[in-house]
């Protein structure tokens, strides 16, 4: 069977369905495709994975009809706490606070568990009479046909496009088949990601605890529950997951302390390998990446989903200007505009995660009294700590029309 539609996306996980909301606000019909065997809108139970949403990313999602259906279930990051020292030691005396109360005009976002997020996403997909869903079915290759692609999936069928959005994640295999060159490095390190209970509210604060190898973060989830990214080598990371729930949390305590009080697991932990990872120029002929499937970068500022709404918002944008310019939206020179408004922020944002890790964690070759030198300088400048609370929020002036909450 061989299908024709304008745009298809690949990809049907938080970005994939964003990017089809975004479309179908300005008026854009598009055709989503996952290898998925359905489409559920129902919330799953809890396995531990939340985002940090920042405020870009909520007037995203408030533009394109979704942000009320999530917000009853969002914890709000009012305070982020940054600082050093050695596990089972507590914290050095230097630390940065980044209070949302310090400026007008600004805030952190909220914490979002995934199941809440992709439900009201998948809802709102399925409400909409300008996109469609081919389940069941991924890219399995496809090559240049008349006026567009000719899309090989792997049940047998084909589906001809104008324009071909990948937004099926790391494991994406179009970069490839395009050419599109790839910067790329492992980390020496795994996070381990669990959620946990806590009897002691955390009062909207995140924490960002530096050690040295790797950093714990901490992040507000409900009133007495906490999401954990939690980084070591691999080699520690393989031999915590080895170990049975209470040696497990054992380990965990020394590491997260006790200010929040007594501790519970509430979601088995996962582990997995990190990496840097970048496309030189996210489009080709036809084609635009956008998400993890163009970019990866370290979870330490939980930023990764925000640079892939910040993509979309842009691609949105994009798409529709040139639609009413009468050009052809499929054409390298327009797919080219967006990915010079993107290219810059995500190496931008791959290269201050990258520098804060290797600054803070010794196990990179920094002699100890490195990172708490960094902690003082940037105690010490209002302009750095100005700088950080702008780029967590997402408000820059360049930011597209969808990130600050307006239909473009």
């Amino acid at each position: 069977m061989s299908r024709s539609t304008d745009i298809v996306i690949a990809g049907a996980g938080i970005t994939g369905l964003t990017a089809a909301l975004g479309l179908s606000a300005v008026g854009i019909p598009s055709t989503l495709i996952d290898p998925a065997r359905s489409h559920s809108t129902r919330v799953s139970a809890f396995d531990g994975r939340a985002y940090a949403i920042s405020r870009s990313s909520q007037n995203l999602l408030n533009a394109v009809g979704v942000w009320e259906g999530i917000a009853s279930n969002a914890t709000e990051i009012s305070v982020i706490a940054v600082t050093t020292g050695k596990y089972g030691e507590g914290a050095s005396p230097l630390f940065v606070h980044f209070d949302a109360a310090d400026g007008a005009d600004r805030d952190f976002g909220y914490m979002v568990e995934e199941r809440h997020l992709r439900s009201a996403l998948a809802k709102a997909v399925s409400k909409s009479s300008l996109i469609s869903l081919a389940f069941g079915a991924g890219v399995e290759g496809f090559e240049s046909a008349v006026n567009g692609l000719r899309l090989n999936l792997d049940n047998g069928e084909t589906l001809s496009t104008k324009l071909l959005l990948g937004a099926d994640g790391r494991r994406t295999k179009i970069p490839d088949a395009m050419g599109l060159k790839r910067l790329h490095w492992d980390y020496p390190q795994s996070a381990i990601v669990c959620a946990v209970e806590h009897v002691d509210p955390h009062n909207g604060v995140a924490h960002q605890f530096f050690a040295p190898n790797g950093p714990l973060a901490i992040l507000p989830l409900g009133t007495h529950r906490a999401s954990l990214v939690w980084t070591e080598t691999h080699e520690r990371a393989d031999m915590l997951m080895q170990l049975p729930q209470a040696a497990f949390l054992k380990e965990l305590k020394q590491a997260f302390g006790d200010f929040l009080g007594q501790l519970n697991l509430i979601s088995k932990p996962v582990a997995f390998p990190l990496a840097l990872s970048a496309l030189y120029e996210p489009v080709a002929d036809r084609v635009a990446m956008l998400g993890d499937a163009a970019h990866g970068i370290h979870p330490l500022a939980g930023q990764g989903l925000n640079l892939g709404f910040s993509d979309v918002a842009a691609l949105v944008e994009v798409l529709v200007d040139a639609k009413r310019r009468g050009e052809d939206i499929s054409n390298l020179a327009v797919l080219r505009r967006y990915a010079a408004w993107r290219t810059t922020d995500t190496f931008a944002m791959s290269a201050a995660t990258d520098g804060l890790n290797r600054l803070f964690s010794t196990k990179f070759g920094m002699p100890e009294f490195v990172p708490q030198l960094g902690m003082a300088l940037a105690k010490a400048s209002a302009p750095f700590r100005d700088a950080m609370m702008d780029h967590a929020s997402g408000m820059k002036q360049s930011a597209p029309k969808l990130s600050k909450g307006i239909l473009p």
